[in-house]
């Protein structure tokens, strides 16, 4: 197989029995993100997303995408085997996600480069508190033109996009910050506590508190292994 260049936010399968060897460029250190997963789950995903012909996926929004895999992993406070039930199908979930996202239409390098600016946009304006119909302006279109050619190239509408990206953000603070949900809502302009904790659930697939508790136990644990 040819050699393939892995661009930042990339997904890369690798597969049993087949040979391969990564490496980063010279003084491009990376991260990484690993999640191992086996079983006759996966098998209707042979030839197509699970393809080793194929071992990259092209990932463009990387946080979104990394928050997604790592809801896969969480601790649902399930039961074995219902644990292991939960992570499986939330892994399907996404797989479908990603699966769906890579069989997008193609489009033109003047597309995906007004999307790139309009998804910086939309993240800038959370912090800005800028309406959808500004971010349109500063795009130099109108809010229906920009919903739409926005709807057709991300596959969600405006809205949608910067309500995700809120809610990852949250989760980012959560991780590596001693912040309150009421905090996190008047920041990221909830209605109130409980909108932001059921918005944040919705989303993930656990509440701020108890992602908050998942994340200790898993830091707490890599600690541990790394002493």
């Amino acid at each position: 197989m040819p050699a393939t260049d892995v661009g930042p936010g990339d997904l890369f399968w690798i597969f049993p029995g087949v040979k391969y060897r990564y490496v980063p460029y010279p003084a491009e250190p990376w991260n990484e993100f690993w999640l191992l997963f086996d079983g006759p789950v996966f098998s209707a995903w042979a030839g197509n997303l699970l393809d080793p012909k194929c071992p990259v996926t092209p990932l463009r929004d990387s946080v979104f995408w990394l928050t997604r895999l790592r809801w896969c992993v969480l601790d649902s406070s399930q039961r074995a085997p219902l644990e292991a039930i939960t992570r499986a199908a939330r892994l399907t979930v996404v797989m479908s996600e990603i699966w769906q996202h890579q069989h997008q239409p193609r489009f033109s390098a003047s597309d995906r480069a007004w999307l790139t600016l309009a998804e910086s946009a939309l993240q800038k304006s959370i912090a800005t508190s800028e309406s959808l119909q500004q971010v349109a302006g500063s795009l130099r279109c109108g809010y229906d033109v920009f919903r739409r050619r926005f709807r057709i190239l991300a596959g969600i509408s405006p809205a949608q996009y910067r309500h995700r990206r809120k809610l990852d953000m949250c989760a980012e603070l959560l991780m590596h910050e001693k912040i309150t949900n009421k905090e996190l809502a008047e920041r990221f302009h909830f209605s109130s506590e409980f909108h932001f904790s059921r918005e944040f659930t919705r989303h993930l697939g656990l509440s701020p508190r108890a992602f908050s508790r998942v994340v200790a136990a898993a830091s707490r644990t890599e600690r541990g292994v790394k002493k």
